[in-house]
């Protein structure tokens, strides 16, 4: 419940590389420092519970994830409660989120030439 992995993953000619890498680094450091605006996190918080609603249209997946969180909070949230949280993150949790996961310092680059 508290590890995960995070990729960005792109092609481009060897040429662009150094220019491709340093452009990801400056958009991860915007994560870092600039708020989203009202419009930004309506639209974000509305696709994240479209997603939520699509997930429990597929019945397997939806049983699957209610075990777990059973396993793990030894509850069941419903969609209501779920869409309650999401509607309660605030523009600052996202920049402390992106901060915490988006550290520099505990960043790695694997690369296939």
């Amino acid at each position: 419940m508290d590890t995960g992995a995070f990729s960005i993953y792109f092609g481009t000619d060897s040429s662009s590389l150094e220019k491709s890498i340093k452009i990801i680094h400056s958009e991860l450091a915007r994560l870092r420092t600039v708020k989203l605006g009202q419009v930004q996190m309506s639209k974000a918080r509305n696709q994240i519970k479209g997603y939520l609603a699509r997930a429990y249209e597929n019945h397997e997946n939806l049983m699957l994830s209610l075990g777990k969180s059973l396993i793990v909070f030894d509850r069941v949230e419903t969609i209501e409660e779920s869409c309650e949280r999401i509607d309660r993150i605030t523009a600052s949790d996202l920049l402390e989120t992106a901060n915490e996961i988006f550290d520099p310092a505990k960043l790695s680059t694997l690369l296939y030439l």
